[in-house]
């Protein structure tokens, strides 16, 4: 049985008055930085949403507001956060252009596999060329462009202020074990903790579960923790802290298993937390389809693209990409989804008793993975 704190027939969440906090009493004018309520003066106020921050004044309140609203919702904020999407692209075209240019220097390096060089190019493409090239464009024509849709939608405003206690928690985990590695060194913790055909049929069960927390390189960690996050805040907020840890643990444990079983070959390494984020993003195209009549219009394509964009990496980097993993875990979510979502107009999904057990089990088994893996790694090295 699935609970919902939604009535049958109101608003979606996002667009209900009451989804942000009431607005204190002492201050006129005020925003929201993270989860504190922060009072100031008008002035103070448009000075803030102008700036680019850690935490941008998404939340904010003055005396016509009946409560902590959108600042795009604002009037006499309008101005201010034109400049701050302004000083955004600018600041994306430059993240965009010094990405572009270490990822080509990796490919550079990595000539002698160009299998691998050519992966790395599509990432540098994706990650760095093609946003920093949408930024350039927009900055060209930015007098006929209003705000973004991520500081204009209902939908994306609530989400980008919902708390992600999960996934942080996933993320820190994974740290710990990448800090391991970077001191031990990367390929003595694959030697330690991650898949080998033979180690694995042989009784070395336990790789299924310490492969997860391993990267082969910065960047394979970088793209792998920034995918993390994304998908991590849209499934926490979409349904719930239990949802989140459950279906990473799961899929990248499926995922780990079809690598096995279909595709990791004797004397090769298998390692990496992609099983998992897959697994998310299976559960969020579950989610997409059944609550698509409240969702924005994009967000079922918006997944569908990105496992497209998944399969693309898979046949551009097949000799270092692993497929059976990915989708594996792809797999896994999508069943954990259709399983626990039933057709209907809730959100957030509310986990059942028996889901929300099974999340502290897995919050539990993350960390018991986290620490026997380091201590794997650890280990090696007193041998």
């Amino acid at each position: 049985m699935i609970a919902s704190d939604q009535a049958p027939g109101s608003p979606p969440i996002w667009e209900r008055g009451d989804c942000y906090p009431a607005k204190p009493a002492g201050h006129e004018y005020g925003y929201v930085r993270g989860q504190k309520l922060v009072g100031c003066t008008r002035d103070e106020l448009i000075a803030r949403c102008a700036k680019i921050r850690l935490f941008d004044a998404q939340l904010v309140w003055h005396p016509d507001s009946f409560g902590v609203v959108p600042a795009a919702s604002v009037d006499f904020l309008y101005d201010a956060l034109r400049r701050r999407f302004k000083k955004k692209l600018i600041s994306q075209v430059l993240q965009g252009a010094l990405i572009t240019m270490i990822l080509g220097w990796v490919a550079w390096e990595a000539m002698d596999n160009l299998n691998y060089a050519g992966l790395i190019l599509f990432v540098a493409f994706i990650m760095g060329a093609r946003p920093a090239y949408y930024a350039w464009k927009t900055l060209r024509r930015f007098d006929l462009v209003g705000l973004p849709v991520m500081d204009n939608d209902p939908f994306w405003v609530w989400m980008r202020t919902r708390r992600i206690p999960m996934t942080t928690f996933t993320f820190a985990a994974i740290s710990w074990v990448a800090v391991s590695q970077v001191i031990f060194g990367l390929d003595r913790s694959a030697y330690a903790a991650a898949m080998e055909k033979n180690a694995v049929l042989q009784g070395d069960w336990w790789r299924l579960f310490t492969a997860i927390f391993l990267h082969a390189d910065p960047v394979h960690y970088l793209v792998n923790m920034l995918s993390l996050f994304a998908l991590g805040r849209l499934l926490e907020a979409l349904a719930s802290k239990a949802h989140l840890i459950v279906v990473f643990l799961v899929a990248a444990v499926i995922g780990n298993i079809c690598s096995v079983t279909f595709s990791l070959t004797p004397g090769r390494f298998a390692l990496g937390s992609s099983g998992g984020i897959m697994g998310l993003l299976g559960f969020l195209t579950v989610v997409g389809y059944r609550r698509k009549s409240i969702l924005p219009p994009d967000f079922l394509r918006l997944f569908i693209s990105n496992i497209v964009l998944v399969g693309v990496i898979g046949l551009i980097g097949f000799s270092v990409v692993d497929n059976a993993a990915h989708f594996g875990g792809l797999l896994a979510g999508a069943g954990i989804g259709v399983l626990t979502i039933s057709l209907g107009q809730d959100l957030p999904v509310r986990p059942s008793a028996t889901f929300k057990i099974a999340g502290h089990i897995a919050t539990i088994a993350l960390v018991v993975i986290a620490l026997f893996t380091s201590w794997k790694i650890y280990a090696l090295k007193l041998s």
